[in-house]
């Protein structure tokens, strides 16, 4: 079996769950966040400011992708600009928590994700495959937030076309990881540390109230903002060193 194939039936397994099983509506438990210290007239304090990171990692990357001209840093540049502005939409969401302001701390969220996967799909599998999904993989993300919204609208909230949008993504990358090994492991190690880092904000997330009990100032919700941003970091790093690998093969095969 090639591996082209294996990746479209390994595809297909990963997304066939989200869709089987039953809607899933918003929790609104979710907006109740252990840290709500107003500081300097900000509301909610460690959770708004703690989305500072992610502000500091898109720019970092974007700076180093500007002299790598590539469709490759275009994907990258999609990761980095969907960080950028999950640094502002996570602050909107946070400094008054709801719904409506959810929406926008997801929306640049999918970007990102879509921008990791694109990377991935182009560099490991097939570069005009990436171009091609270009505009259904970014749609699909964003549609699949504005799709909630507006059954969250309907009061029949469904979540799980957007927890494809992340999780099925996240998967997807794992399994383009395995099906097209390289031998480059170095670079492959931090897209690794990256998912480990990644897993870790989802703990501090989940255990937002318990961390608040022990430290008494800071619930495990802003942890998880920097937990997630050196996600972001490791990932970033991956993508720069995965786009010079892709110029420098290119070049070679040009000299040859």
């Amino acid at each position: 079996m090639s591996r082209h194939r294996l990746l479209l039936i390994v595809s297909a397994m990963i997304a066939l769950p989200f869709f089987l099983m039953p809607a899933i509506p918003q929790d609104l438990n979710y907006h109740n966040f252990a840290s709500e210290e107003q500081l300097w007239g900000i509301p909610n304090f460690w959770n708004v400011m703690s989305n500072l990171p992610f502000l500091f990692v898109s720019i970092s990357m974007l700076k180093k992708l500007r002299p790598l001209n590539s469709f490759y840093s275009k994907m990258g540049a999609v990761f980095a600009l969907g960080v950028l502005f999950t640094s502002f939409g996570s602050a909107y969401y946070h400094y008054q928590p709801h719904n409506g302001s959810l929406f926008w701390d997801r929306l640049p969220m999918t970007i990102a994700f879509s921008g990791m996967f694109l990377l991935l799909l182009g560099t490991r599998v097939s570069l005009n495959s990436a171009k091609w999904l270009l505009i259904p993989v970014l749609s699909g993300g964003i549609l699949s937030v504005v799709y909630w919204r507006w059954t969250e609208t309907l009061g029949a909230g469904d979540l799980r076309p957007y927890a494809y949008a992340q999780f099925g993504t996240l998967l997807l990358i794992f399994a383009i990881l395995m099906i097209y090994k390289v031998s480059r492991v170095q670079q492959t190690s931090k897209i690794v540390l990256a998912f480990i880092l990644y897993a870790f904000a989802k703990l501090f997330e989940t255990f937002d109230h318990q961390i608040y009990s022990l430290m008494g100032f800071c619930g495990g919700h802003p942890i998880k903002h920097f937990a997630a941003a050196a996600a972001a970091a490791a990932f970033a790093k991956f993508a720069i060193e995965e786009i010079q690998a892709q110029r420098h093969s290119r070049k070679t095969k040009c000299e040859q």
